[in-house]
Parts: C-alpha cells; sequence; structure tokens
C-alpha cells in the first residue's frame, strides 16, 4: 500500500488548519469557540466521501479505462441521488426553468462533473491518493473565489489566513 510521505504530513497539517480558519471554526472572533454550521458539517462529510472515493477508485482506473470507472460512478450517483429525491422530496419541475437553468444545470453536470472527474480519473494512475486527497482542500477556495470576484462578497482576515494556509500546504505538496 502507499505510505504518506513527511511532506505529505506537513502538507495535510497546514490545509486542515488552513481549512478550520477559513471556515470559520477558529478564529472568528465570536468568543463562543468553535463553532461547527451545518454547511461545514456537510463540506467536511464531502470531503471525506471525496477522500475515500479517491481511496477506492484509484486501483479501479488502474486496470480499467478511466472512462468506465467515471462513467459507472456518477450513474450510481445519480440512481442514488433520484431515489432520495423520489423517497424525501418530489422531483423538480424540469419545465418552470429557462436557458439560464439549463446552462446551469449543463454546466454543473457534464462540465463541472464529468469533465473534472474524468480528468481526476486520468491524473489518479499517476499520482499517490494522499496527493490527491490533499489538493481537495482547494475545492472551498474556488468557491470562495467566485463568490468573491462574482458577487462581491467579503473575505475575512481569518479566512484569508486559511486560504494563505492551504495553499502553503499545496505548495508544500508540489514543491517539497
Amino acid at each position: 500500500g502507499e505510505r504518506m510521505t513527511r511532506s505529505h504530513w506537513i502538507s495535510l497539517i497546514f490545509a486542515v488548519f488552513g481549512f478550520f480558519l477559513f471556515s470559520g471554526l477558529v478564529g472568528s472572533g465570536s468568543g463562543e469557540g468553535i463553532v461547527l454550521s451545518a454547511g461545514m458539517f456537510l463540506l467536511l462529510v464531502a470531503l471525506l466521501g471525496e477522500s475515500a472515493f479517491s481511496v477506492f477508485s484509484r486501483s479501479l482506473v488502474l486496470h480499467h479505462a478511466p472512462t468506465a470507472v467515471i462513467g459507472s460512478a456518477l450513474s450510481i450517483g445519480a440512481v442514488v441521488l433520484s431515489c432520495v429525491i423520489f423517497f424525501f422530496s418530489e422531483f423538480p419541475a424540469l419545465g418552470a426553468g429557462g436557458w439560464p437553468q439549463l446552462g446551469a444545470a449543463l454546466w454543473l453536470g457534464p462540465m463541472g462533473s464529468t469533465l473534472t472527474y474524468l480528468i481526476w480519473a486520468l491524473i489518479a494512475r499517476k499520482v499517490t491518493v494522499a496527493s490527491m486527497a490533499i489538493t481537495l482542500f482547494v475545492q472551498p477556495l474556488v468557491g470562495a473565489a467566485v463568490g468573491v470576484i462574482l458577487l462581491g462578497e467579503g473575505l475575512t482576515l481569518s479566512r484569508g489566513l486559511g486560504a494563505g494556509l492551504i495553499l502553503i500546504g499545496i505548495a508544500v505538496l508540489l514543491y517539497w
């Protein structure tokens, strides 16, 4: 099996502490201590799920076509989410949307998920799982950058410091 190197551990420490600052879990100045919001909890669960997916599917992409692995994973995910929606909610009214909603669905589906996971599967053949899992910490930074650039959202000092620590962690992974 794969073992984490010293640079993986150092990178992970920077990324985790950066995540805590970035998410507002520590350093928020509220005096309430560590407060885990529902959104941050879901983000942590998602990161754990992505990491588990990286571990379990790496051996698959080493022995099977990446397109088959990703196609199967996304198909299973679509079926599971459809069942959840069917049993706990209702299917969205697809006729209620216009061109912007169709564009958003196409961007999030084929471009945002399929293409990025296919790239992930191709990279998974060449790098370790530890390296791939640590780079998952970039996702919240990209979301925040889009919020700042497109929506005019602010960036607090603690979030800026957290983002910096995450980037330092990834730099350690890439260059050390």
